[in-house]
Order: C-alpha cells, then sequence, then structure tokens
C-alpha cells in the first residue's frame, strides 16, 4: 500500500503536468498545458518580440507597457492552427485581457502569433473597434509569406467563382461576420495588401479612420485618389487579373492544416477565431471574447465608431524590419 505522503506527492505531480508550465513577461503572463516551462519561456520571447516589432511596423514606435499582463494560453497540437484574444474597454482604450493561440508550434510563431498581435496593435491605435475587413487583412499582412500566399490563391479562387464575392461596399460595410468568413478574410487581405503596397502601413490606416470618420468614398479621394468604392473595387479586380499568380495550387490548405486532409476553405471558421473588438458596453466593462458564434452572421448590432484617431500615426522608421522575423539571438533553439 502506498504511503500517504507518497500518494500526496504523486497527486501534486499529477496536477502540475497537468496545469503545465507558466512564464511570465513584461506584458504576457504564458501558460502551455503540458507544456514545459522552457517552452513558455519561448513563447513569451517571441509574443514581447511581436509586439514590438509589429508596432513598429504598423505605427513606426513601440506601444507602452499595459497596465497588467495579459493571459496568453498556448495549446501544441498537430492539427489546424486558430487564435482568439479577449479585449476590455477601459476608460476609452481596448486592452487585451486573454489571448489563446493553438496547433503546430511552427505555426503559432510564424502565424498565428504575429496575426493576434496585430489586432492588439489596431486596438492600441484605434481605442475602438476597427472594421472587420481591415482589422483581418491587416493582420495577414502581418503573418508569414506562406500564409499569405495561400489567402492570394484563394481571394483569386472566391473571385474567379463570382458568387461567392463580397461587394467591397458592402465588405467595408460588414459588421459581423459572413457566413462564409474566409471570404472576409481573403478579400480584406488581398484590399489591405494593394492598399498598403501603393504607400504604407502609415497612410492605410490614416485612410481607415478618415473612412470611419466621413465614409469610405471620401476617404478614398483624399488618401489614393480613388474616386469611390466601386472605382477601388475595379482596379482591385483588375489588379487580381493582372498580377502573377501566386505560388500556391488550387488545393493548397490553409496555414495549420495536415496536407494529408481534403480540407475545405470554410473550415478557417472553425480554427481562427480573431474577430475585432467590440463595441464597449455602458457601464461596468466586460471582456468580449473574439470568436465566431452560430448565427452571428444574422445579427448587425455592432454600432458604427463614433470617433476615430485625428491624425495619422507616425511613419515608420528607416530600417524596420518588415516580413517573417527570426530573432535568432531573441529565441534560442528551433521552432518545430
Amino acid at each position: 500500500m502506498l504511503s500517504r505522503p507518497l500518494i500526496a506527492a504523486v497527486l501534486a505531480l499529477s496536477t502540475l503536468f497537468t496545469m503545465g508550465a507558466e512564464w511570465t513577461t513584461t506584458n504576457f503572463t504564458i501558460t502551455v498545458p503540458g507544456g514545459s516551462e522552457q517552452l513558455a519561456e519561448r513563447i513569451g520571447q517571441w509574443a514581447e518580440y511581436y509586439r514590438k516589432v509589429k508596432a513598429k511596423e504598423w505605427l513606426g514606435r513601440e506601444m507602452p507597457n499595459w497596465p497588467y499582463k495579459c493571459p496568453l494560453e498556448v495549446k501544441v497540437t498537430y492539427g489546424n492552427s486558430g487564435g482568439a484574444t479577449s479585449f476590455d474597454s477601459v476608460r476609452g482604450t481596448y486592452l487585451p485581457v486573454a489571448m489563446e493561440v493553438e496547433g503546430k508550434m511552427d505555426r503559432i510563431i510564424a502565424s498565428v502569433l504575429p496575426h493576434e498581435i496585430t489586432h492588439t496593435v489596431m486596438a492600441h491605435y484605434f481605442g475602438q473597434p476597427v472594421p472587420r475587413w481591415a482589422d483581418e487583412g491587416g493582420s495577414v499582412l502581418s503573418e508569414d509569406e506562406q500564409e499569405r500566399q495561400q489567402h492570394e490563391g484563394e481571394v483569386r479562387r472566391i473571385v474567379s467563382s463570382r458568387s461567392r464575392v463580397i461587394p467591397l461596399r458592402r465588405l467595408f460595410d460588414l459588421k459581423q461576420y459572413p457566413r462564409d468568413t474566409i471570404v472576409l478574410y481573403a478579400e480584406g487581405y488581398s484590399v489591405t495588401n494593394m492598399l498598403v503596397s501603393r504607400s504604407n502601413r502609415a497612410a492605410f490606416l490614416a485612410f481607415i479612420a478618415d473612412g470611419m470618420r466621413r465614409g469610405w468614398d471620401d476617404a478614398l479621394q483624399a488618401h489614393y485618389r480613388i474616386r469611390s468604392v466601386e472605382a477601388l473595387e475595379a482596379e482591385w479586380l483588375e489588379t487580381l487579373k493582372s498580377s502573377p499568380r501566386p505560388g500556391t495550387s488550387p488545393g493548397t490548405l490553409l496555414a495549420g492544416a495536415d496536407s494529408r486532409s481534403t480540407g475545405t476553405p470554410t473550415g478557417r471558421e472553425v480554427v481562427r477565431r480573431t474577430l475585432p473588438p467590440a463595441t464597449p458596453v455602458v457601464g461596468t466593462p466586460r471582456p468580449v471574447v473574439r470568436g465566431v458564434s452560430g448565427g452571428e452572421e444574422n445579427r448587425d448590432e455592432w454600432a458604427k465608431p463614433i470617433s476615430a484617431p485625428a491624425s495619422a500615426p507616425i511613419m515608420p522608421a528607416a530600417g524596420v524590419i518588415v516580413g517573417t522575423p527570426r530573432p535568432k539571438a531573441v529565441v534560442p533553439g528551433n521552432t518545430d
């Protein structure tokens, strides 16, 4: 018969294994269920790294430290990748109160984590809900080349099918996810990429701020000399026709999907749970989970933002890293 001290020790070890490891950084508290402290530390280093790099890419400067640490739960699996972030409205700002990422380790680091971190950058800059197409489009733009190419291939398949296309006028006004969620991601990324390529991220953010404040047609005329959303759509479609096709086959799966499976584009609706911050509730602030719930596409109570930043963000400084960062000196070890 086992002694009581031995039983207690076994139970303690079992509980510790179930709870996993935890690591704390300046802005995050990382937990990895069933994982090691070394893995939690590594994810924490990447999270802080992306927080600095993505803020510099989009805002030209780092964000100030959050007043409290954002819980970041990491689930390393061999399945699809995805992420979710919750925000809370505090004194007119939106701050992340919880973040979850899951999938294969390489996809978490190269794709999911920078995507989620970019949502926090957008929330910091605007301090209010961001149009869904721009929030997701900018966040996909922050992912690695593999993910961006897959979205490029996906948007071409959507456009070629015609029946799946969301006209840009409707896309810009969407306040909830459409049933075919991947269309919002693909079109949002494609349009965002085109506009950023024409100027830069700072100009794009200024355009979004103006569009939220005085309408998309006026904002397009002011920032891109395009007379209307319909004119932008015509240029966008022509760009898709004339630009080289990405090096992906029609059957390429989304990031994190098993290459042996026969997944469909709509599978992304299940695994990518990133929504923009929701409208603040009058009274005591409550966390709003970024996720697609059943029937959400039929509701439209996401209020139109009543204000936007009055000025454009600072231009990114010269030498800012763009693309997939590889901070070998910062994050030790391999990423797979």
